[in-house]
């Protein structure tokens, strides 16, 4: 009896000792997220690239992270190294339809211009879709805008059918020369 008591007592203590340091664990990835979009917020892109990868190192679902590496990766010097990121994000039950824009955008770095048109169309069609259904309106003020977050901001509509019109021009330009 008494080694029953001695063996539930040591069960005890080891579950005790192993659930505060999952608390403790859980309380330090908070902290570090919180830093993280922080980071993002005040636009210091590589300090919270830093956070959300050292995030998705420490995080089992590694997909949760992959949105926020790739939006530091195209709003630094590594812009060409987002693609991956946002396709894998982009099978995150929580993805937004957003992402297509982000992932058109990313193509267009890659000088993909194909692939960028149809992302970047589909996020068209569905945000004149969500615009409907919502009764949204873009209003982003002129001083939002500048050359730091332009890639957070170039989302309405008359900017993503520029886009879309570039990438057809570069298209139509690839297809004459190929041609010739």
């Amino acid at each position: 009896m008494k080694n029953s008591i001695k063996n539930l007592a040591l069960v005890a203590s080891v579950a005790a000792i192993v659930f505060s340091a999952r608390a403790e664990s859980k309380k330090e990835l908070k902290k570090l997220e919180k830093a993280a979009y922080a980071s993002f917020v005040a636009q210091n892109y590589t300090e919270a690239l830093s956070f959300f990868t050292k995030l998705d190192d420490l995080s089992k679902d590694k997909i949760r992270y992959d949105y926020m590496i790739g939006m530091c990766l195209l709003s630094t010097e590594n812009k060409h190294t987002a693609l991956p990121y946002f396709r894998s994000a982009m099978v995150h039950p929580s993805s937004s339809f957003v992402i297509n824009y982000y992932i058109g955008r990313s193509y267009m770095l890659a000088g993909n211009y194909k692939e960028a048109n149809n992302y970047l169309t589909s996020y068209k069609t569905q945000l004149i879709e969500y615009m409907a259904e919502n009764d949204f309106k873009f209003s982003i003020p002129a001083s939002a805008i500048n050359d730091n977050n332009r890639i957070h901001m170039e989302k309405t509509l008359d900017d993503v059918s520029a886009l879309i019109n570039t990438c057809s021009e570069k298209i139509s330009t690839f297809s004459a020369q190929s041609n010739q």
